[in-house]
């Protein structure tokens, strides 16, 4: 018999005197918005929709920085482009990737609207581009900028700091706009 099938994991710790007098853990003193109910999660954390969507666009972005590498490295070093045009070549390469796995993968579960898929599909890859592509693209044109010639980081060590730097509200935007439910 499993931890689980016995109910040992869905049943909190019976209380004991060590625990009724301990003081607050840090945890209880978090923001509601930090808190796991908050995000929409029942029971344990692996059921929390929000984190396993976050999990998968971490691995689809995970995929797309590998992408994104190997571009600005066949930009800059084979095509001998200037980094800044490369970048910006480099980042729309893993945009197009990112979207294309995000629509099929990540927010799969969105309801579509009665039009035909190719406009849908296009529409989502416009609406991708014109936010999180756009936040993805400019920031990490400037970013790199800043890093190479500015801060002298070398080419590879630049682009990950950017493209972490970048993500950061990529998934938000994403989740809110780019594939939201349509009614």
């Amino acid at each position: 018999m499993s931890v689980r099938a016995a109910g040992v994991i869905d049943q909190p710790f019976p209380p004991t005197p060590e625990r009724e007098t301990a003081p607050r853990s840090s945890l209880s003193r978090l923001p509601r918005l930090f808190r796991v109910q908050r995000l929409g999660c029942s029971g344990p954390l692996i059921n929390c929709p929000l984190l396993i969507r976050w999990l998968k666009f971490s691995a689809v972005g995970a995929i797309g920085i590998l992408v994104q590498l190997w571009a600005l490295g066949l930009f800059v070093r084979v095509l001998r482009l200037p980094v800044v045009v490369a970048t910006g070549l480099a980042v729309e390469t893993a945009i197009v990737h990112n979207c294309l796995w995000h629509r099929g993968w990540t927010w799969a579960d969105r309801k579509q609207s009665r039009e035909s898929r190719a406009f849908v599909d296009l529409r989502v890859l416009f609406r991708f581009n014109l936010t999180t592509g756009l936040v993805s693209l400019l920031g990490n044109m400037f970013l790199m900028h800043l890093l190479v010639s500015t801060a002298g980081l070398g080419l590879l060590r630049a682009n990950v700091l950017s493209i972490a730097i970048c993500s950061l509200l990529t998934f938000i935007v994403s989740d809110r706009f780019v594939f939201r439910v349509r009614k």
